[in-house]
């Protein structure tokens, strides 16, 4: 350009040129107005020889630099600076996991930006990666108040043989419910909590990977947000039962204003913190996955006929979930995904919110089928009646239970209003797995007649729900194309959050003066209010698991296994054995993967041990391949 010369003025006719005098002119070595469009990544994978291609969609004239990392890696190795539309990794090595960082390698004043969305892109990949088949603690912590319910008490039983059988240790605690009318007497249950898990940690060092809340537990509060542009509020965060050194303070005073909908003083037990607040290294990480299901004050559904009461709504839940994550139930794996904000064709342009969820939807679905359009579709997941394990959605929301509220809006995108008794009914129930929504009201989730919580509490399918948070929150759900579980994807949101500089906050007077700007630095945490309610340790491609397993002693007291065989072609088959039963830590006795349908223990220990037998099969999809482990079936 410098080259070629240059002109100040307003027509490229050079016929309106500035008039006035310029103290100094600063030129840069890239174009003016660089363009950063590159919306979403996939990649291609090749086994012989191994190698993986990225490729991202940028008109672009801006080179970018690509990173990579392998887990448990926390940094990043520099691979090359490029232009688009692609590169090609081919130092890549069969059975390891990769991530891949996409950014501008272009160091210039924020202005010459036309377009910043987005900074950053991310794709993990590996070939032929090993199943994660034993995946260590999950801390299973029940509402004890409803304990001595018998349907409850036993499928809690059932749920942990489920577990157990995924491979995982169960380790439960019965704690206390969260008092809903009485805010002072929360502090010291919440503590309650946090102490069990914290002294599990120690008692049990890098064992505990997953915490899932069964019940009205207690609900720890923190910051004071307003992330769906409504009343400022302390937030539900259960992150905190997943830190364990960062430094969580109750100080701040952030006084009752018409503003604010709920005060945050000293001392109320209410934490001050918006982010995952950092270490005293400076890091900002969650060490547990958190995940919660929680039915209380779900009135519309106590009033259905027949009633389905909260703990209706529990049992019916880990029934639901067995099945999924035994294969019985499958769906395609797709994204639904619908952004409703706009009411005509230019506020959809420029829809920011909306531009956030269509490109989540995208990655969950290029994460399985690359870019084909069929990985994902623009639809309203309520209403379209398509089968997917993803549904994406946003829209304007007229209170807890209600979506899609504005007239115009729902004529311009044909769609109806949504609201939690409409999900009383199975022929009205969205056949999707897991669901993101973004809507006003939609972090306070433990509101009576939750929307999401509604999602969960239909009789098929609502296994997880998360707020979408667009465009604070970028959700890792995708990483779980290669067999990661809803507990990790949800972990790793929260960790790189660091990743995805959040911007500026502005506060109002009350809060005092000035800005605080989140710099994308491993300082920085994610957001208190991004919450997963569901059970972390589901998977979203369970494969299909052997038949029944049969056992008996021989007369030399060894222990003869057999089964029938799994419904997955080319299925084979390991074997575990716990020495304490189920539950207990488990040891795989089959050193090589078995093409038979049976298996002998010449060496059985004392005491009653357990027995477990798996599938597992190469799941291959656009970002690579994973072995794919089944639920097992137990003995006895």
């Amino acid at each position: 350009s410098r080259a070629h010369g240059m002109f100040f003025g307003s027509s490229p006719d050079r016929t309106s040129q500035i008039q006035g005098v310029m103290d100094a002119v600063f030129t840069y070595n890239v174009p003016l107005n660089l363009s950063t469009n590159a919306w979403v990544m996939n990649v291609v994978v090749t086994n012989v020889p191994p190698s993986i291609t990225l490729k991202w969609n940028a008109v672009s004239n801006c080179y970018y630099l690509i990173e990579r990392r392998s887990p448990p890696q926390t940094t990043w190795q520099r691979l090359a600076s490029v232009t688009p539309p692609s590169y090609t990794d081919a130092t890549v090595v069969p059975g390891n996991e990769y991530e891949y960082r996409l950014s501008p390698d272009a160091a210039v004043p924020q202005e010459f930006f036309a377009a910043t969305d987005p900074g950053h892109l991310t794709m993990t990949s590996g070939l032929r990666l090993p199943a994660n088949e034993l995946p260590d603690h999950v801390l299973l912590i029940v509402d004890r108040s409803i304990t001595n319910n018998v349907p409850f008490s036993t499928a809690v039983t059932g749920l942990i043989r489920d577990l157990s059988a995924e491979g995982w240790v169960v380790a439960r605690y019965n704690g206390p419910r969260h008092d809903d009318a009485v805010w002072a007497n929360n502090p010291a249950r919440i503590a309650e909590v946090k102490t069990w898990i914290a002294n599990y940690r120690i008692a049990n060092p890098d064992k505990a990977k997953a915490v899932l809340l069964l019940g009205h537990l207690p609900i720890p509060r923190s910051g004071m947000l307003s992330p769906d542009g409504h009343s400022y509020r302390p937030l539900p965060a259960d992150g905190y039962y997943g830190d364990f050194d960062g430094v969580w303070t109750d100080t701040m005073n952030w006084p009752l204003a018409p503003a604010i909908e709920v005060p945050n003083v000293p001392g109320d037990g209410i934490f001050d913190q918006e982010l995952i607040p950092p270490n005293a290294a400076g890091i900002a990480a969650v060490e547990l996955a958190v995940g919660r299901v929680d039915f209380a004050n779900m009135p519309t559904f106590a009033g259905a006929t027949p009633a389905r009461s909260e703990v209706d709504l529990l049992v019916q839940y880990m029934t639901k979930t067995r099945r999924y994550r035994r294969a019985e139930v499958t769906l395609p794996e797709r994204a639904i995904y619908g952004p409703y904000f706009s009411s005509n064709a230019v506020t959809e342009a420029s829809d920011k919110l909306g531009q956030h969820l269509s490109k989540l939807g995208a990655r969950l679905g290029i994460g399985v089928v690359g870019t084909n359009a069929s990985g994902s579709v623009k639809a309203d997941f309520f209403t379209a009646n398509l089968p997917a394990v993803w549904g994406v959605q946003g829209g304007f929301a007229g209170g807890y239970s209600l979506i899609h509220s504005r007239g115009p809006v729902n004529a311009y995108h044909g769609i109806v209003p949504h609201q939690t008794s409409d999900l009383l009914l199975d022929a009205a129930e969205p056949p999707i797995a897991f669901s993101v929504v973004e809507g006003s009201w939609m972090p306070e989730w433990n509101a009576a007649d939750h929307l999401g919580r509604a999602l969960l509490s239909t009789r098929n399918y609502g296994y997880a729900w998360s707020y979408a948070g667009a465009t604070r929150i970028e959700w890792q759900y995708p990483v779980m194309a290669l067999g990661k579980t809803l507990g990790e994807a949800w972990r790793k949101t929260q960790n790189d959050a660091w990743m995805w500089p959040l911007g500026s906050v502005t506060y109002q007077s009350i809060y005092g003066t000035g800005v605080r700007v989140y710099i994308g630095d491993p300082s920085q945490g994610g957001y208190v209010f991004a919450t997963l309610l569901g059970d972390p340790t589901l998977r979203q491609a369970p494969s299909r698991p052997p038949g029944t397993l049969t056992g008996q002693v021989n007369g030399s007291g060894h222990r003869v296994f057999s089964w029938a065989a799994s419904p997955e072609p080319g299925a084979m088959y390991h074997v575990y054995r716990s020495a304490v039963g189920v539950g207990g830590e488990w040891t795989r006795l089959t050193a090589v993967p078995l093409a038979s349908l049976g298996y002998t223990d010449t060496a059985p220990p004392p005491g009653s041990p357990a027995y477990l037998v798996r599938s597992l099969v190469l799941r291959s999809v656009a970002s690579g391949s994973i072995t794919n482990l089944s639920a097992g079936n137990l003995w006895p």
